[in-house]
């Protein structure tokens, strides 16, 4: 093959190179030659114009729209520009100046038994007006703090008790915009028991100077009306609040005493209607017109707020010899449960047993919000 292309080669070099001899022979053939191929380029041409479809303009992002589920029309340009739109105004946790505060202060201590933080709302003051984004909102933020001890529980079902009322609290803190911080430490070794809370509110409040309020509640309580709202603008002129009945805070010097669960209220009129979780709390100002004359405390048909199982120790099990381990389980099952439902609504469940934890059955379109 290779001498037979070499012999090809050189026959066609000689032949271009005696073209001269035959000028008028290879110029017909030339002119020939292009008027043919001319001819077919012009057919092939207009067949295919004839026959293939007519492109598409590009359509530009700039103009096109896109149909809403209500009718409402956005261009893409702006829609691919409100991504980061809502952003621009939320605060950068980020975002911390150099300027100097009461962090650079060598002397500042989150410990209990540290010297007294002097002077302390001038201190936040001025690391508000440090961080302009955190201070709008600052005087009804707060933040819930919670927490339990560090080793297993010697309960066998303790753990799962305290997990149940863990998720009780983040579930009230997310359906009303507050920030939860559960520590299982001891920040103060010889400050163990219900006495464990100071140490813990004390370092949460240095942690956490954007917030009003530091709101301590405990493990074993149960947040039992999940559309209620603390009415802060009652706390105004107060540092320090502590639930309870006058006469056993002030007289008999007792702790915060515990309530039962009540009956689940009955919806009315547009309470009956759906809604997102997110605008749950609109729903339960409507709830507040109908329970005016309501009362609180003990002789108050309304579903309490909170219930505390102070005897029923549920990570250690060494509960108040008054009732039985079952009678400390069923009740701490049938409130959590019960305050289970009041969030399962929104996401159309409910459990139909509170003592069945486990169970759901999907809710009717006019179940009462």
């Amino acid at each position: 093959m290779a001498s037979t292309e070499l012999s090809q080669s050189q026959n066609f070099s000689m032949a271009k190179n005696n073209g001269r001899s035959k000028p008028r022979g290879f110029l017909s053939d030339g002119v020939i030659f292009c008027g043919g191929a001319l001819v077919a380029f012009l057919v092939v041409w207009a067949f295919w114009s004839f026959f293939s479809p007519s492109p598409s303009p590009t359509p530009s992002f700039s103009t096109s729209f896109f149909k809403l589920p209500h009718g409402l029309e956005t261009s893409a340009s702006a829609a691919a520009s409100s991504t980061c739109a809502d952003n621009v105004s939320g605060p950068d946790p980020l975002y911390d100046p150099p300027e100097p505060n009461f962090y650079d202060d060598p002397e500042l201590s989150y410990r209990i038994d540290a010297p007294v933080i002097k002077n302390w709302d001038e201190k936040r003051r001025e690391w508000l007006k440090q961080h302009p984004a955190l201070a709008a909102g600052a005087e009804n933020r707060i933040l819930m703090v919670t927490g339990s001890q560090a080793k297993p529980c010697k309960n066998p079902i303790g753990d799962y008790l305290l997990l149940k009322f863990f998720k009780n609290k983040v579930d009230y803190s997310r359906r009303h915009g507050i920030d939860i911080f559960y520590n299982n430490v001891l920040f103060q070794p010889k400050m163990f028991s219900f006495w464990a809370k100071t140490p813990t509110v004390k370092a949460a409040m240095v942690a956490h100077p954007e917030v009003e309020w530091i709101w301590w509640v405990d493990s074993d309580a149960a947040f039992t009306d999940m559309d209620f709202k603390l009415p802060l603008g009652r706390y105004k002129a107060h540092n320090l609040v502590i639930h309870g009945w006058p006469n056993l805070i002030y007289e008999r010097r007792a702790g915060p005493a515990s309530t039962q669960v009540h009956g689940d209220r009955e919806g009315v009129g547009a309470l009956r209607r759906r809604h997102a979780e997110k605008v749950s709390g609109s729903y339960g100002r409507v709830w507040e017109e109908y329970l005016k004359d309501a009362g609180y405390g003990r002789e108050s048909w309304r579903r309490p707020f909170i219930t505390h199982f102070t005897g029923c120790q549920p990570c250690s099990g060494d509960h108040n010899q008054m009732y039985s381990g079952q009678t400390c389980f069923d009740a701490m099952q049938k409130a959590l449960t019960f305050a289970d439902n009041q969030v399962l609504r929104n996401y159309g469940f409910v459990h139909p047993d509170l003592l069945d934890p486990s169970t759901v059955d999907h809710l009717p379109f006019d179940y009462p919000a």
